[in-house]
């Protein structure tokens, strides 16, 4: 089994265009790999506000705490 991947990217994000998306998408297919949708967020999601930089933080450390997924609702 491949090493998991985790992809996050905003949904407003004006450098990588869904088409680049599906591409990167189509190339992990065979990986491991969680894709993320941040609501909102830009290329640089981290950066938008407070809060977006803590939900891309919390994405990020329950992936390295072995979750695949959290969608922010307990």
């Amino acid at each position: 089994m491949p090493e998991p991947v985790q992809v996050i990217w905003g949904t407003e994000d004006d450098i990588f265009s869904m088409k680049d998306q599906e591409l990167v998408r189509k190339k992990l297919s065979r990986c491991n790999a969680t894709f993320i949708p941040m609501e909102g967020a830009s290329h640089n999601g981290f950066w938008d506000s407070l809060r977006s930089c803590r939900a891309y933080a919390e994405q990020i450390l329950r992936f390295t705490q072995g979750e695949r997924y959290f969608t922010g609702k307990s």
